[in-house]
């Protein structure tokens, strides 16, 4: 998988392709992803979506976050 990654005020930007590169990888949306902002590891397995595309797809404050963290942290969403 080639994912390439920005960092934005600690923040991971996710410039990977929507289709081809989400192997492994869920999209959460707002309003479920303000749950990932306090975790302490948010800078490690989360995405933040930032460009055109997919934020005309997912909407604001929709991250790009590993699978299987989201399933072991939170396993409810």
């Amino acid at each position: 998988m080639k994912i390439t990654k920005k960092n934005i005020d600690d923040i991971q930007i996710w410039d990977g392709d929507y289709e081809n590169d989400l192997i492994e990888y869920s999209i959460v949306c707002w309003p479920e992803s303000q749950y990932l902002l306090d975790h302490e590891e948010i800078n490690e397995y989360c995405y933040l979506i930032n460009d055109e595309d997919g934020y005309n797809n997912y909407g604001p404050s929709a991250y790009v976050v590993d699978s299987q963290w989201l399933k072991i942290n939170f396993p409810n969403l």
